[in-house]
């Protein structure tokens, strides 16, 4: 999408160099293990967000989302591993906010999960930006909820029970409810 777009600007060859992933870090393992090192709720539906928590970052529509997935999951938990950048309120019911991790610990919580969730905002960055945390969740294969913008559209087109409408919270909730519901890892 960014090459498409500087394509605009400049004629000659153009080279986009997408993040990458430590696979030998980032990989499967066991869940359970996972949610017992992390104290973890070992029967439970679990959501995960990695990164920047922020209004930008579509915060408000992911919190809003958990909240229906609550009224029908109410074993549901989102754990979230981050920084928070504005005034969210996190003190809600089910969410676990662990605050920044280092990235052994990461790979902790996305095997810990169930499904992982990016739900940018359509804005300028994020219709450009290529979310590393993407190949992360891939490589745990992780089921992926995510805004439908710019390489998110791209990467995902095969997995349309991922894809779903930036802001759109009801549309995120039914795509998460539905990735719980099938419960199972995926091969990417």
């Amino acid at each position: 999408i960014l090459k498409k777009e500087m394509s605009r600007f400049r004629k000659g060859r153009i080279l986009v160099s997408e993040n990458g992933v430590d696979a030998k870090r980032f990989r499967k393992i066991d869940g359970q293990e996972a949610r017992r090192r992390l104290k973890l709720p070992p029967k439970a539906k679990i959501m995960v967000y990695t990164g920047e928590i922020s209004d930008v970052k579509g915060a408000p529509a992911m919190l809003a989302a958990f909240r229906k997935v609550l009224e029908e999951i109410p074993d549901a938990y989102l754990v979230l591993a981050g920084n928070v950048l504005d005034r969210t309120d996190l003190q809600q019911k089910n969410i676990l906010f662990r605050g920044p991790q280092p990235q052994e610990e990461v790979v902790l919580y996305l095997n810990a999960a169930d499904v992982a969730l990016i739900p940018n905002n359509d804005n300028l960055f994020s219709r450009y930006c290529f979310p590393y945390k993407v190949l992360e969740y891939m490589a745990c294969g992780l089921p992926i909820v995510a805004t439908a913008i710019g390489d998110m559209k791209r990467l995902l087109k095969d997995y349309p029970d991922s894809l779903c409408e930036p802001g759109n919270a009801a549309d995120m909730a039914e795509k998460i409810t539905a990735q719980l519901k099938k419960g199972k890892r995926i091969s990417y």
